[in-house]
């Protein structure tokens, strides 16, 4: 996990990645989000989060190597 924050009882979980173009941008949000789910990132926040009742925000971010900037992302939302 690249970075993670926790905003109004809200966690988010985001990993970043880096494409050569939109093609490769598509695959590699999927990689994102595949990974965070792979490594049980949101494992540690499940207990606190379902006594929140709030949710944790998984997001896969891809950068343009060549745009220097977001050029894809992916959002999926684990509901307690």
């Amino acid at each position: 996990m690249d970075a993670w924050f926790d905003f109004n009882d809200t966690i988010y979980l985001i990993e970043f990645k880096v494409a050569l173009n939109k093609q490769q941008a598509e695959t590699q949000k999927i990689k994102a989000i595949e990974q965070i789910k792979e490594k049980g990132y949101a494992d540690k926040f499940k207990a606190q989060q379902t006594e929140r009742k709030k949710p944790i925000v998984q997001m896969g971010i891809v950068f343009g190597k060549e745009e220097r900037n977001i050029i894809d992302f992916v959002i999926e939302v684990i509901d307690f």
